[in-house]
């Protein structure tokens, strides 16, 4: 009896699998509208995680790719930042959407021209110092490797770490 059906459901005993006519097996489907452990199921499919849901150290708690020869930054595409303030040349100030645990995070940086010209020194490598860390917002300055000196950056992309 590899199939059996009781009140308290159906029980398989061998390798048969309910297909529904989508081809998703029905034991993977949600065909009702309900909230589990904070990630929102609508009946249909559709599945929606709150973004302070998402925890561990392996993801990606903000990112943004911004133009910073504009003022203020131009924010390209982001997530969970708000806004890129441009303090002065190479200065900008990164803030947060949602804050984070606390200050003892990681910025990864990545930078280029976007394609403008540069100056013989500024071909030299570039300096991308973070500064002032806070759960709300950090300090961003762009530097050119020669003599240390700020300048705008056509295009940054930016990723943050942390609890």
């Amino acid at each position: 009896m590899p199939t059996q059906i009781t009140s308290a459901g159906v029980t398989f005993t061998d390798t048969t699998t309910l297909t529904s006519a989508d081809g998703v097996p029905s034991a993977l489907k949600l065909t009702t509208a309900r909230t589990i452990n904070g990630v929102s199921f609508d009946g249909t499919g559709n599945i929606t995680i709150p973004a302070t849901s998402i925890s561990g150290a392996n993801v990606a708690k903000a990112w943004v790719n911004f133009n910073g020869t504009t003022s203020p930054g131009t924010i390209r595409s982001s997530y969970n930042v708000s806004s890129v303030t441009k303090n002065g040349t190479g200065d900008y100030t990164i803030t947060f959407t949602t804050p984070m645990a606390g200050a003892n995070y990681s910025v990864v940086v990545s930078s280029n021209n976007n394609g403008a010209s540069i100056t013989a020194s500024r071909a030299e490598p570039m300096a991308d110092c973070i500064i002032n860390l806070s759960t709300s917002s950090f300090g961003y300055n762009h530097r050119e490797g020669a003599g240390g000196a700020l300048f705008d950056v056509g295009q940054s992309m930016i990723t943050v770490f942390g609890n």
